[in-house]
């Protein structure tokens, strides 16, 4: 980018913009996880879908990939996938942990509830 702009200053400025842009409209679209009649599949498919077009827009403007080159687009896929998939796992085995805390929590304030309403 910077040879074909010309100018480092001025590629900096577009990096910045551009890439502030990617991680703004990622950070937004995790707000499709908050509609609750949505399974988790198609939360996670219309994220992954709206953060790879992102990913694509950002690597376009910022020259990652050769547009023209089939293999370096799905290089760049196999990779997206990769990492992408990588990070959700984490995520949802962290959530999923927080979870059954919070079950297994609520079972012994219900519990606690019940022994106080017997009397004991």
């Amino acid at each position: 980018l910077a040879e074909k702009l010309g100018n480092v200053p001025m590629t900096y400025v577009i990096q910045f913009i551009v890439s502030g842009l990617y991680g703004g409209i990622i950070f937004g679209a995790t707000n499709v996880y908050d509609i609750e009649r949505w399974s988790i599949l198609r939360c996670t498919v219309i994220h992954l879908v709206i953060t790879l077009i992102m990913y694509f827009f950002t690597g376009f403007v910022l020259m990652w990939y050769d547009p023209s080159d089939l293999f370096d687009i799905i290089g760049m896929i196999i990779i997206f996938v990769v990492v992408y998939t990588f990070i959700w796992l984490i995520n949802y085995l962290k959530y999923r942990s927080q979870v059954k805390k919070m079950n297994a929590d609520l079972r012994r304030m219900i519990g606690k509830e019940e022994k106080d309403e017997a009397g004991e």
